[in-house]
């Protein structure tokens, strides 16, 4: 239940929190225990840091009943905080993330339905870069140790402006293309769930990459949640603007490993060797790639 970042800023007494607080809490009632349900689902970037706080305020002060905090965290990029008490973007969601902790829902995990990718008219990247974003969001979720569900993108059937600029969405709209053709970013995070299977991994470290810096380039590491020795490095040049970052070499040891699957960004494979000492050296590009190990 929720609406969207305009009930925090406008004359909307009808979506107040003691208006919506009450029928959330109804619902719940009424759809458990079969369901999981998703409260609030409301946007972090069209209202003030203290517009957000002063409504979740009043709405967790009326004790909300959800399972899952949904959130709209929309055009910010993923590697971009716009300033230290933001809620906006992916890295504003770790301060969401310390909002809900500190009122009481620590063990709601946060649901993303609207995320990195900008909307018509504004930053206007093309379908390759929103590719780069949705997969970006889920490698960097767990780095920032927010527990994310949910898809980055909401619109199923996205919208698609002139230029291929300000293009969001999965699949292309159905006045477009009937049955829908899959975007980039569909493509991608196929990629990302069937071919790296990245949900069966846990985060281990951030080896290099700053929030808000164009370099160094990230390199994060995971490993297989049943079998630790399975090992997984994302790298990728973190995109702070509508210009493409500056490729930059990366070296990853892999060692005892004597050789590992590179994956890129839409799913093809090749073997990758290191050098004696176990290292394996890189190009960083805005296109992740995936660097696998197996015992």
């Amino acid at each position: 239940m929720g609406g969207s970042s305009d009930i925090l800023v406008g004359d909307y007494p009808g979506l107040a929190p003691e208006v919506v607080v009450p029928l959330l809490n109804a619902a719940y009632e009424g759809i458990k225990p079969e369901t999981i349900v998703i409260g609030f689902n409301m946007a972090t970037t069209a209202s003030s840091a203290e517009q957000w706080e002063e409504w979740h305020e009043r709405a967790f002060a009326l004790s909300p009943r959800f399972d899952w905090f949904g959130v709209q965290s929309h055009d910010v990029l993923v590697t971009q905080l716009e300033e230290p008490g933001a809620y906006a973007g992916l890295i504003g969601l770790t301060n969401v993330r310390a909002f809900l902790d500190a009122h009481g829902y620590s063990h709601r995990p946060l649901f993303l339905n609207e995320g990195g990718f900008p909307f018509e008219g504004t930053i206007g990247l093309p379908a390759q870069a929103h590719a780069e974003q949705v997969v970006e969001t889920y490698l960097l979720g767990p780095a920032l140790d927010i527990d994310l569900r949910g898809w980055a993108y909401f619109a199923y059937f996205g919208k698609q402006a002139d230029s291929d600029e300000g293009v969001y969405g999965l699949m292309t709209p159905l006045d477009e293309h009937d049955p829908p053709l899959p975007r980039p970013s569909w493509l991608a995070l196929q990629t990302l769930i069937r071919t790296v299977h990245f949900f069966d991994y846990e985060f281990e470290a951030r080896l290099s990459g700053e929030l808000n810096q164009a370099s160094p380039p990230f390199v994060l590491r995971y490993s297989h949640s049943d079998n630790p020795d399975t090992r997984l490095w994302a790298v990728f040049a973190p995109r702070l603007g509508r210009n493409e970052p500056a490729e930059e070499e990366v070296t990853i040891d892999i060692s005892p490993a004597h050789a590992a699957t590179l994956v890129d960004l839409y799913g093809e494979t090749s073997p990758i060797l290191p050098d004696a000492s176990g290292l394996v050296r890189l190009t960083a590009r805005s296109s992740p790639v995936y660097v696998i190990v197996h015992p």
